[in-house]
């Protein structure tokens, strides 16, 4: 099971914690980083009261961990609570790193799994092909959001953000969020907000400009596509990873998750909650936690208690699972 770094943002609330028991009461949580191994965070990986920081897990288990041996883990995954709208910004892509310092490339994708009824995000240039000094314009004066999408969203959405597109998550959102292990960010527009120091935050404007794509923009929300069984589907596949989805109805029956030779699965619980068993050993499944499924992993059983929901992430490009 995963064991979070919980991040207090500005934007943050008290979502995570009433929803899932992340974190306490009492903090703007924003940010609940469940599988990372990155220097600016390290999730814990273990059972019962045993945890490890997941880069202690990556030495000591290599290949049987992750499949092909990775520098470090390969994705980064977070849940998200936007009580307030976060800044306007974009992340730079693999054609981008070489000429800016210490930047990293950032492909990412949201799954929504709560939001009000008039929720919202940005996303995307309203229209290819404006131009960069419009938009530096359009950002110096804070009119950016005249010139993006704003795309209602609801619970189950799925929304891909390919490096290089403007994009905010705006408020009463939370979001299941899978991407590249990087959180290199360039925000072009933050409201005036000081930050939780009371300082204005930093912005990174030459930098998102240069990076952002301008033309071709990317669709808003994707729609899935049925697998192998009624009730799994692919959600979207990337460059970088893939995600796919598992819906358990039946609560007399048990499930069995059979897994790829050589690859992780991350198990995240959208909604509901179910029993993992595995060598003879029961774990409990609730909505908002994450289980990694070692690549020496072949199978393993689940027994819903409720309607459940699965949000499944791993490298692809083939399925992640089998079931029956």
């Amino acid at each position: 099971m995963c064991r979070p770094k919980m991040v207090e943002k500005v934007w943050g609330g008290q979502a995570l914690f009433e929803l899932y028991q992340k974190g306490d009461a009492h903090q703007k949580w924003g940010e609940s980083w469940e599988v990372a191994d990155l220097p600016e965070g390290q999730s814990e990986l273990g059972r019962d009261q045993h945890f490890a920081p997941l880069h202690e897990w990556i030495e000591h288990f290599g290949k049987d961990l992750l499949g092909n041996q990775h520098p470090g883990f390969p994705l980064l995954l977070k849940i998200i609570h936007a009580a307030d709208d976060l800044s306007i910004q974009v992340h730079p892509g693999p054609d981008d790193i070489s000429e800016i310092e210490n930047a990293h490339s950032k492909d990412e994708c949201w799954y929504i799994l709560h939001a009000h009824d008039d929720a919202f995000i940005w996303h995307g240039l309203k229209e290819a092909g404006t131009s960069r000094d419009v938009l530096q314009n359009a950002i110096s004066d804070g009119s950016i959001t005249d010139y993006l999408r704003r795309v209602p969203v609801s619970t189950g959405d799925v929304i891909s953000i390919p490096p290089g597109t403007p994009h905010a998550i705006c408020k009463n959102i939370v979001l299941l969020e899978v991407q590249e292990p990087s959180d290199t960010t360039f925000r072009l527009w933050d409201y005036n907000r000081p930050g939780l120091d009371g300082k204005p935050r930093e912005l990174h404007q030459g930098a998102g400009i240069q990076v952002m794509q301008c033309q071709a923009q990317p669709p808003t929300i994707v729609q899935p596509v049925q697998l192998s069984g009624k009730n799994h589907s692919l959600l979207l596949q990337r460059p970088s990873f893939r995600l796919e989805k598992v819906v358990f109805s039946d609560l007399a029956q048990k499930e069995v998750l059979h897994f790829p030779a050589n690859q992780f699965v991350l198990l995240t619980c959208a909604c509901g909650e179910t029993e993992v068993t595995a060598d003879n050993t029961v774990e409990p499944l609730r909505a908002g936690q994450t289980l990694l499924v070692p690549a020496a992993t072949s199978s393993l059983s689940l027994q819903a208690k409720e309607r459940t929901e699965l949000i499944l992430s791993g490298l692809g490009p083939t399925e992640l699972v089998k079931l029956g």
